[in-house]
């Protein structure tokens, strides 16, 4: 088959921002209009019980959210846009958790092509909380003779109107958009559009080429080809596509709904994207791949003879396992004999790394053996503790603040990721209870799908502190003490 297409830099980036009590989740992404010029849609969520509702002229609460955004050139010399703004919630009658509503935003604002500089900052106006302040680059290069798209849009509902909503209605449809992506049991139809951009000027009019949409697990690429659709399109400059797949059946785990466009006769490749996506679904079954019959004979897997070595290696797929092999391997390895280990171990490296399953699993008891020597005691393999679980499962975070003698604080560690899946600026906080051992637990992260503890700092703290106050989450202006600071330092 032969392949047609220019890879368009089109991002995608989500952002959490944990600035003191200000829970936010930020988005950029961008687009083209109709007539092709690029744009960057900002989406602002902020979780209403993060916010300080204060009363207003009215006697009624109301929380008010600075937002000033900033997008430079690459150079950060030209001001290519500023927004500057003050974003207000509905107003309540009373203040209790459970009344406090969340607060989003939609902006679109057009910007020449090429590479930006974009610098963030929120400050909750009730709170007396310093702005949460963050900066990232996003290149636009949307190529005029190349067939290209818009990011995937993931939406709760889509349907036609006559009268849209300029917020959140696109070419007449109306949209109610999921601000993560996360769809929870209670949805069984997962809405999407793409902008396809160019099929005019690079094919010829009036031709046919063909969408295919599926959905594959997001770390096997396992294809549910239940979730396969084929539709026709005409060839035009803009075209706004919109479907549905049916996810009932999608159990709960990691994916990526797939968008490619063929040519009619499915031998040229245009364009393919993806968009990342969490499902929770506990009532549907993974499907698990029979390994009765599985054969290794022939295969690397063949020389892996001791029982206890075998154990070892199954266990340790744990941080890299979909959520049915999670559960064969805990139901599994301390019952399981010799060969149904060694099939189990071959069919993972085949789902995994179709190519080269024997190379991979190289790579990866590589990492292992790190993790092992880096966070592992005598009491416990390195690849069973919370770093060594995250190391494997992310890679190697691209900063790392250590601090062993903090007098004030557990001993701990800031992990800091530019990027997990679409996710950006993403920190792991591990500590040591116990001051003997080299075993740090996950404290907090806010990673999606990690735990998150807003009281983390009060926690690290407790070291020479008890906790009389349970709803307070900053750490008092102790001498010596650095946790603050580190975290701050990520941002």
């Amino acid at each position: 088959m032969k392949r047609f297409f220019i890879l368009v830099i089109l991002t995608v980036m989500v952002h959490s921002i944990f600035g003191q009590k200000l829970n936010a989740l930020l988005t950029y992404r961008s687009f083209c209009d109709e007539e092709l010029y690029p744009y960057i849609e900002f989406t602002f969520f902020f979780d209403g019980k993060s916010l300080v509702y204060a009363k207003n002229e009215n006697n009624k609460y109301q929380a008010a959210i600075q937002i000033t955004v900033e997008i430079k050139d690459s150079a950060a010399k030209e001001m290519y846009q500023k927004m500057d703004y003050i974003l207000n919630s509905v107003e309540i009658e009373n203040l209790t958790d459970a009344d406090r509503p969340s607060v989003y935003d939609i902006q679109r604002v057009r910007v020449p092509a090429g590479e930006c500089i974009l610098n963030f900052k929120l400050k909750d106006l009730n709170s007396s909380d310093l702005p949460s302040v963050t900066s990232s680059s996003l290149n636009l290069n949307f190529s005029e003779n190349t067939i290209s798209t818009s990011p995937i849009s993931l939406y709760k509902q889509l349907t036609e109107i006559t009268t849209p909503d300029p917020m959140f209605d696109r070419y007449g449809f109306s949209t109610i958009p999921f601000f993560k992506p996360f769809i929870p049991e209670a949805y069984n139809q997962l809405f999407f559009a793409i902008e396809i951009y160019n099929t005019l000027k690079v094919l010829a009019p009036q031709k046919t080429v063909f969408a295919r949409t599926y959905v594959r697990n997001a770390n096997t690429k396992y294809v549910y080809n239940e979730t396969i659709q084929m539709s026709k399109i005409l060839t035009k400059n803009f075209t706004y596509y919109i479907n549905k797949i049916d996810i009932t059946n999608l159990p709960t785990g990691e994916y990526d709904l797939m968008f490619e466009l063929f040519s009619e006769d499915s031998t040229t490749l245009y364009y393919v994207t993806s968009k990342y996506f969490q499902r929770e679904n506990p009532k549907a079954i993974p499907p698990m791949q029979n390994y009765d019959n599985l054969s290794f004979i022939g295969s690397f897997v063949e020389k892996m003879n001791n029982l206890k070595d075998m154990k070892e290696n199954v266990s340790c797929l744990y941080p890299i396992a979909t959520m049915a092999e999670r559960e064969f391997i805990s139901s599994n390895i301390k019952i399981a004999s010799l060969d149904q280990l060694r099939r189990f171990f071959y069919g993972f490296w085949i789902n995994h790394a179709p190519l080269n399953p024997e190379l991979e699993w190289q790579k990866y008891a590589a990492k292992v053996a790190f993790v092992n020597k880096e966070y592992g005691s005598t009491l416990m393999k390195g690849y069973l503790t919370d770093r060594g679980r995250v190391y494997l499962q992310y890679g190697p975070p691209n900063s790392i603040v250590e601090q062993p003698y903090d007098s004030h604080s557990y001993p701990y560690e800031m992990w800091q990721y530019f990027t997990i899946k679409e996710q950006s600026d993403v920190k792991f906080i591990f500590y040591n209870q116990n001051l003997a051992s080299n075993i740090y637990e996950l404290l907090h992260s806010d990673a999606i799908g990690e735990l998150k503890d807003p009281f983390w700092k009060v926690k690290l703290s407790t070291r020479n502190t008890p906790i009389y106050n349970t709803d307070e989450r900053d750490i008092e202006d102790y001498y010596g003490s650095s946790a603050d600071e580190d975290y701050k330092y990520f941002k």
